[in-house]
This record gives C-alpha cells, structure tokens and sequence, in this order.
C-alpha cells in the first residue's frame, strides 16, 4: 500500500495589517516564587495591537472567566488610548462555549461585552494558533523576559511591576521582526484607533451575584432588588455598608438600591417599590375588555362582580372572556352578557358557556329536502285516494 505523502501547511509573508484596524488576545499562565519559597500560580492576558505591536498585559490569581477577561479588555482600551475594530481570538471557553460550524456562540456575559463596544471579534480555527503569531510571540516574551526569576508578593504589585516594564522594556525597545519599536509605531496608531470611553469601571464594594428573582444573599438575609436587575447568569452588583445602611450599586456604580441591615439573619427585606404593580395592569385589562362591548353599565356591573367573587384570579376571568370575544364575536357576547346577568350568573365559565350556546343555536342551518322524481310523479304523490265508509260494508254483511 502506498504511503500517502503528509500534506504540509504552505506559509506566505504577509502585509503588515492596517493601522488601528486589528489586535489579537492570548493568555498564559506561570509559577513564581513567593518570599516563603512556597510557588503560586498566576495567570495572564495580553493583548496586542497588530500594526505597531504595542502590547500590555494584564495579572490575576484566578484562572480567567468572562467577567474578569472583559475588565482587562477595558485595561487594555485604556492603556492603548482607544478601540481596535476586530480582535482575533483563540476559541477558549473563556468567550465561547459552541464553535457551530462557524456560527459561534459567545458566553452571555462575554456577549454583552462585545454588543456594548465598537469592535467586532474573530475566531480562529480549533488547534490554530498559528492564526494569531504576533500575540503568541508576545505571550512567550512575557514568560521569557518579564516572568523569569520574578518573585511574586501581591497581584496589585505584579500588575504594577507589569506596567513599569512594558515602558522600560516590553513597548520600549526594538521589535526583532519590524525593528521598529513599538512605543514610537503606537505614536501613530492610535490616532487610527476608535474613541474609548470607560464602560466597566467597578465600583468600590463587594461583589454579588444576582439571583433570577431579584435579589442578592448579603450576610445571610435576602434583599430585594428592582424588577429587571438581572440580566442572566452571572449579573452583579456591588454592596458597600453605610452605618445602619446596605447600599447596592450596578456595574456604572450607580445605586440601584438601599435597605436597612436588620439584626439578625435569614430574613426576606423587601422594597415594595421593588415589586411589580399587578393591579394597575388588571385595571388596564378591564378597561380593555370593557370596551369590546355595548352596554358599558352592563359589563362594568359584570366585572364588578367578578372583581368581589374571583379577586386572585381576576386575570384569568379577563382572559377567558376576551378569548370568547375573539371567538364569537361582538353581538353573541352582548347576549351571553344579558342572559348572565339576568340570572346571576356571575363568572367567566358561565359566560362562556352562555355565549357558545347562543352562537350554536344561531348556527343552526335549516334543512331543505329536495323532491324526488319529476313534476308528474310529485302530483300523483300528492293524490289523496279515496276512502269507502265502513258502515257500507256492515249493510252488506247484514243482507247476506
């Protein structure tokens, strides 16, 4: 059987990418030593501009989410003074959870990200990081250059002690490939490079997950939260303590909320302002089904009614009457209403079994019967024959 020959991927140089227009992400991870001798692990992302090669790198002690991943995405913005239009990224499941065929699916908080700033993403190929070469080489210059022998004490002085070297060293001498050093190309580049306005400046505070119902767990009791804080999994706020006072803030660092911590624990505090004002939406839905009919005093005394006998389910008797409405129409209504109120039925079963019963019975079709045979055989049918009287067969049995 013949070998079949390994087909080799065939490399081209490309053009340097436009200004401004392309910046690819990566992350890495690393053991350093603490002052103990004992190692941490910390992780890293690095985005890199494309045209000028300018770079900055972000730190953290936890493995990446969506979440954290967007905070150094406005890190970077904010050191790079501006918004790439497309950023190149490996299908990680930090932005990604289905590739599907090419359709990809983006984690719901990294999603929203994405929709609130001006850049669109692009995905490589799975096991491709040859697609994104630049940030790749940038990744290994961290590990290589910045990483090596460093001693770690904190995540805020490794951030610190990041920045500091990318002036001195990772933006500032000159790049092996362009030898064109990266501050001096950035100079340029991010006069092409989209506004950036801060979006993601987290408030001071603690960090809580929104519950789907509204509300936050602070300190073993439940608070309340206004109706639509939650956006889906993996919704914050942010708590801070003012005296006696629970201050809730949303991600801008506006306050959404405040409650009073009582004492103790496993208590429900709740906003009325917070709930959902149910009976202005049923007035409104009475008012609408009142409409669909004649006698105004007559439906008004009807709902009245229903309103006194069915308080809690209200809804579902507007419901079933509009239902009858679009079904049956104005003018069966109007009478099942009358015959309802006549005999004091007063509920939405009885109105609609009043209703179907008046549609039924002017539904009734008359039957017509055609004749049969033609005009002759009809008149001989209609021939009444003649009849003998009984009494003149007893007058000749009496002579025989």
């Amino acid at each position: 059987i013949p070998m079949m020959p390994i087909s080799e991927r065939v490399y081209e140089c490309l053009p340097e990418t436009p200004s401004g227009r392309y910046a690819q992400v990566d992350f890495g991870q690393t053991r350093l030593r603490r002052g103990d001798g004992t190692r941490v692990k910390v992780h890293f992302m690095v985005m890199l501009l494309c045209c000028s090669r300018y770079k900055f790198v972000w730190f953290s002690d936890r493995p990446f989410t969506s979440e954290t991943a967007s905070q150094a995405h406005e890190k970077s913005f904010e050191y790079f003074r501006g918004v790439p239009r497309f950023i190149i990224y490996d299908q990680d499941a930090v932005f990604l959870y289905d590739e599907n065929i090419g359709d990809y699916r983006m984690t719901t908080v990294f999603e929203s990200y994405v929709k609130s700033r001006p850049f669109d993403v692009i995905f490589c190929r799975p096991a491709d990081p040859e697609s994104k070469g630049k940030v790749e080489n940038a990744v290994k210059y961290v590990k290589q250059n910045f990483l090596l022998n460093r001693q770690f004490s904190t995540i805020d002085n490794l951030n610190a002690e990041a920045e500091a070297w990318l002036r001195r060293t990772g933006n500032a001498m000159t790049h092996g490939t362009t030898r064109k050093v990266p501050y001096e190309e950035w100079c340029n580049e991010c006069k092409d490079l989209q506004p950036y306005v801060p979006m993601l400046a987290r408030p001071a505070g603690n960090e809580y997950t929104v519950i789907k119902d509204n509300t936050i767990k602070f300190h073993g009791n439940i608070y309340s939260l206004p109706l639509g804080t939650y956006k889906g999994d993996g919704t914050k706020v942010y708590t801070t303590v003012d005296g006696a006072d629970l201050i809730i803030k949303d991600r801008s660092g506006c306050e959404i909320a405040r409650h009073i911590i009582p004492a103790g624990s496993g208590i429900k505090v709740h906003n009325r302002n917070h709930r959902a004002d149910r009976s202005v939406k049923v007035a409104e839905y009475s008012r609408n089904v009142s409409e669909l009919f004649t006698d105004k005093g007559a439906i008004a005394m009807f709902l009245e009614k229903l309103k006194e006998r069915y308080p809690r389910y209200m809804r579902d008797q507007l419901m079933a009457i509009h239902s009858c409405y679009t079904d049956y129409g104005q003018q069966a209504c109007d009478a099942a209403l009358a015959r309802c109120l006549k005999n004091h039925l007063y509920s939405a079963n009885f109105f609609k079994e009043a209703v179907s019963e008046l549609a039924a019975v002017r539904n009734v079709i008359p039957v017509t019967v055609k004749p049969l045979g033609d005009g002759q055989s009809r008149m001989m049918a209609n021939i009444n024959p003649g009849t003998s009287d009984i009494r003149t067969y007893e007058r000749l049995f009496k002579q025989a």
